[in-house]
C-alpha cells in the first residue's frame, strides 16, 4: 500500500480555507451576515403583508361567509397595488414582477373582479 503523500493532505487543507474566505485580506463579520439577513427580511414584508390578508381571507370562505372573504381577498389585491404602487422596484420583492404599471394594472383588475363577484352575486337565503 502507498502512503499518503503529505502534500496532498496539505493541498486539501489550503483548499479547504480558500472556500471560506472571501477574498484577500476580506473576512466574514457577523455585521455584514446580519446585514444580509435584514435586506431579506425587509423584502420579505410586503408579500407577507399580502399573504396574511389572502389567509384571512380564505379562512373567512372557509367559514361559508364567501362574499364576506372574496372582498377580503379583493382587499389582498388592493394591497398588493398599493404597495407595489409606492415601493421602489427593489423593495418590492416579488410583487414586482413586470413594470409598475402593468403590475398595478393586474392587481386592481384582480381586486375590482373579486369585489364585483362578491358584491353582485345574489346568494339565497336557505
Amino acid at each position: 500500500m502507498a502512503e499518503p503523500n503529505s502534500t496532498d493532505s496539505d493541498s486539501a487543507k489550503s483548499d479547504s480555507v480558500k472556500s471560506d474566505s472571501v477574498g484577500p485580506g476580506v473576512v466574514k463579520s457577523s455585521a455584514a451576515t446580519s446585514g444580509a439577513v435584514k435586506a431579506l427580511v425587509l423584502h420579505a414584508i410586503p408579500v407577507t403583508a399580502v399573504l396574511i390578508v389572502i389567509l384571512v381571507g380564505l379562512v373567512i370562505v372557509a367559514a361559508d361567509r364567501w362574499q364576506v372573504g372574496s372582498v377580503v381577498l379583493a382587499g389582498a389585491a388592493g394591497l398588493g397595488a398599493v404597495l407595489r404602487l409606492v415601493l421602489p422596484t427593489s423593495a418590492a420583492g416579488v410583487l414586482a414582477v413586470r413594470s409598475r404599471v402593468f403590475d398595478v394594472a393586474m392587481f386592481v383588475a384582480i381586486a375590482g373582479l373579486l369585489a364585483g363577484m362578491a358584491l353582485v352575486t345574489v346568494t339565497p337565503h336557505a
